[in-house]
């Protein structure tokens, strides 16, 4: 039986090209173009994943969001086309499971789907469960273990590699100078920007272990780091 998805999206083109997309990866879409359709049919029957597309910023857009989290602990995707830093991490603390900005493609819409149901799956498989798990973008973080993985593939971290990454996941988008990746408890004693450096480099190597081609870490020059996701 194929996984539900419940896509609430006000603009009817955009809609339809999200349902293909994910009903071409296998899974059961049912579309809702208003709030009210919407919430009523996760009161019958809640989907295993929403996706849900905010027309408005701020907290009147994620009003929705709240009334989800009343009726259900599924999955949730979060879709905009504006939305401020601030906001996206408004939305991720409300009870939003991921993040993605329009305009986005096919293909990313339904890579994000797939990895946030293979983590629930992977979560609820026997004593992973009770690991603390840290996500940004398609990054997940394996606090107890130290280590990072996209999908099925893992890599392990050093403490120092760890410490900077998780740091810099709690603020996508956020220019990190190195200085403030020297900050404890993201230093030890001797460390320099030259070290910082390393780090990163070793970081990227091993994200691009778990995702060939993907460059999470960005150099701002003059500045320091960055996360892209």
């Amino acid at each position: 039986m194929s996984q539900s998805v419940f896509l609430l999206e006000a603009q009817p083109e955009i809609a339809v090209v999200c349902a293909n997309a994910l009903r071409m990866g296998g899974f059961g879409v049912s579309i809702f173009g208003t709030d009210s359709d919407f919430v009523e049919a996760v009161r019958r029957q809640p989907p295993e994943l929403a996706v849900i597309g905010l027309s408005n910023s701020g907290d009147e857009g994620l009003d929705i969001l709240g009334r989800l989290r009343q009726l259900s602990d599924c999955l949730i995707l979060l879709t905009s086309a504006e939305a401020s830093e601030s906001e996206r991490i408004l939305g991720l603390e409300q009870g939003g499971d991921d993040y993605l900005m329009k305009p986005f493609s096919a293909r990313e819409l339904l890579s994000r789907a797939k990895a946030l149901l293979r983590r629930r799956e992977w979560q609820e498989d026997g004593s992973p469960a009770r690991r603390q798990i840290e996500r940004c973008g398609e990054l997940c973080l394996d606090v107890d273990g130290k280590t990072i993985s996209l999908g099925e593939k893992r890599e392990s971290l050093t403490s120092s590699e760890f410490s900077i990454l998780r740091r810099m996941m709690r603020a996508p988008t956020k220019v990190f100078s190195r200085d403030e990746l020297l900050q404890p408890p993201y230093r030890k004693r001797g460390e320099s920007h030259r070290a910082i450096d390393m780090h990163v480099a070793n970081l990227r190597r091993k994200i691009q272990t778990v995702r060939p081609g993907l460059n999470a870490l960005v150099a701002v020059r003059g500045v320091g780091y960055r996360l892209k996701v």
